[in-house]
């Protein structure tokens, strides 16, 4: 993976870090953008804030993780992601999420929890 253009805004009260920007280029001219706090909660480290992607298209930027298919569905479609997101030691969740892919906006909220008993809701 190559993430690059990187750039990030961010200041401390000694106590967490405020990101103003975190920004960065992926391949298929997808950005991608963070804001929020991170902070330290019972000695462990936590981040509250929010997440987006945007990418022109989806064909190049799905390739960091697959092959494209013959005929891919995706060729020049373009997509975006944006969402609240939180991430501890113990879970990643996204609320208030919007995908939207080729125009057609899809809502959604979701959670990976990790560690012994990992779940996907």
């Amino acid at each position: 993976m190559s993430l690059r253009n990187v750039r990030v805004d961010a200041h401390t009260d000694a106590r967490s870090w405020a990101i103003d920007t975190f920004k960065g280029t992926l391949p298929g001219d997808t950005s991608l953008g963070l804001k929020g706090t991170l902070s330290i909660v019972d000695g462990k480290s936590v981040f509250a804030g929010g997440l987006t992607l945007d990418s022109k298209r989806l064909d190049l930027f799905s390739q960091l993780w697959r092959k494209p298919p013959p005929g891919n569905p995706l060729f020049n479609v373009p997509g975006s992601l944006s969402a609240s997101v939180g991430l501890s030691s113990e879970a990643v969740t996204f609320t208030a999420g919007s995908l939207v892919v080729d125009g057609i906006n899809h809502g959604f909220d979701g959670s990976i929890t990790f560690g012994q008993s990992p779940e996907l809701k």
